[in-house]
This record gives structure tokens, sequence and C-alpha cells, in this order.
């Protein structure tokens, strides 16, 4: 299912158009960013927000939720993929983590991949680099399931000795 046209080019609904469109930067960003994460949540990740769709809500009117949220953020750097690439990666931990705790992993994973849309339509960093959002949005799941196995089985170790 996808209500939001996902081919659509980027030299068409890029942060240079949203630029033209809109009064400033914070509204270009705001717009870009609302655009991208619709593009995924009505795309290939239908399904985790429709389940999630009660906890996504709660989430998103809960004080505390939205101040935690503040403190993630992607600086934009044009000149600096490096950078860029870095606080992008930073972003999408910081997003992943915050949802984790307080929805569980799948919406976790969901918002973690909004924001991995947002910098693919914003193009200031390479492929290895979403690669590496979407590796960061898939694996704290993952980690701490595998981190849980690893306890269990030091448990179990010790308990057969």
């Amino acid at each position: 299912m996808s209500c939001i046209n996902s081919r659509v080019s980027s030299s068409c609904m890029n942060i240079a158009m949203f630029h033209v469109l809109t009064y400033g930067d914070d509204d270009a960003y705001n717009y870009l960013g609302s655009y991208a994460s619709f593009e995924y949540i009505c795309g290939s990740g239908y399904a985790e927000f429709v389940s999630n769709e009660r906890c996504f809500v709660q989430a998103s009117e809960d004080p505390e939720i939205q101040n935690r949220l503040q403190s993630c953020g992607i600086a934009v750097d044009p000149s600096n993929r490096t950078t860029t690439c870095n606080n992008a990666l930073s972003d999408a931990s910081c997003v992943r983590n915050i949802y984790e705790g307080y929805c569980g992993s799948q919406l976790a994973h969901g918002m973690c991949q909004t924001r991995v849309s947002f910098v693919k339509r914003l193009e200031v960093v390479d492929e290895n680099c979403l690669t590496e959002m979407r590796t960061r949005c898939t694996s704290a799941a993952a980690y701490i399931i595998v981190s849980k196995l690893i306890v269990i089985v030091i448990i179990l170790l010790i308990y057969a000795v």
C-alpha cells in the first residue's frame, strides 16, 4: 500500500524546491521532513505504523518524548559530507532509542527509517551513509536480543558449574 507516490523525483521534491515554496529554512526543512516521513510511513513502513498507531499517537502527544526528540537532529553541512553523515547517524540512533523505550522495536525502526528517508531527500550524504543509517535502524533491536541471549547463556553456564 502506498498513499504517496515514492517515485517522485528528487529533482521535484528536494530542499531547494521547498526553499522556493516556503518562507525560510525552518519551513523548508520541516516540509521536506514531513514529506519524507510520509513517504516511508505510507510506503514500506505502512504495516509498522498501522500496527503501532496508538503508541505513535501517544508518543507524539507526550511532552517528555517531544523534549527528548529535541536533543536529536541533523546539522547539515553541505560542504562536509562526512560530518553531515556522522550527524545523521547520531540522529538515527537518537530517534530509534527514544521510540525503542516508549513503543518498542517495531515503531522505533519505523521512526528511524523516516529519518533515513529525510536524509535521502536532502541529498547531502552518499549511499554508504544511508546504508549505515538503515543498519542502525535495524541493528539496535538485534543487538538487544543478542545481548539478552548472551546474558542468559552466561547465567546458565554459571549455574551449570
